[in-house]
């Protein structure tokens, strides 16, 4: 696993030097893991190949290789009122994804299969807004989900 990052890493710092220094990394000292987040960080606000090493390299950091978003969207912030939360459709089972196409810059993901209050099930992807995976709740483009059991390959 170490030496898959720093694999990665070094081809990154290769490839990308010019735009992970214009993005304000002007240091590769210190832990591979911290390097290696900020490195992926950077990559994934960009398209095309850039883009997929950056995922690579922070699903290789992720301690069960499930990619989780960043920090600014696991902030804890306000949960659905109480009556939302009885009428809430459940995501379950449930995976976060990064996906970029084209020249669109990357967006979050959540999909899974959708289990509405009235029984109807759908499979479904949204686009995340944020995620408390400790509260079990996610705020999508169309509204508030309860989150179940998380995919496992």
């Amino acid at each position: 696993m170490k030496n898959e990052i720093h694999e990665l890493v070094c081809d990154a710092v290769f490839r990308y030097a010019d735009l992970l220094h214009a993005a304000g990394l002007t240091s590769i000292v210190g832990p591979p893991e911290e390097i290696g987040e900020a490195i992926g960080r950077i990559l994934i606000r960009q398209v095309g190949t850039p883009f997929r090493l950056g995922r690579q390299i922070l699903t290789a950091l992720s301690p069960d290789g499930y990619l989780l978003p960043p920090p600014e969207f696991r902030l804890h912030r306000q949960h659905p009122p109480p009556p939302m939360r009885e009428d809430a459709p459940e995501l379950d089972p449930w995976s976060a994804i990064l996906w970029q196409t084209g020249h669109v810059p990357a967006i979050w993901q959540l999909g899974g299969t959708l289990r509405h209050t009235d029984g109807f099930e759908e499979r479904r992807w949204f686009r995340l807004l944020h995620i408390d995976v400790g509260h079990g709740w996610a705020r999508t483009d169309e509204g508030w989900l309860r989150l179940g059991e998380r995919m496992h390959s």
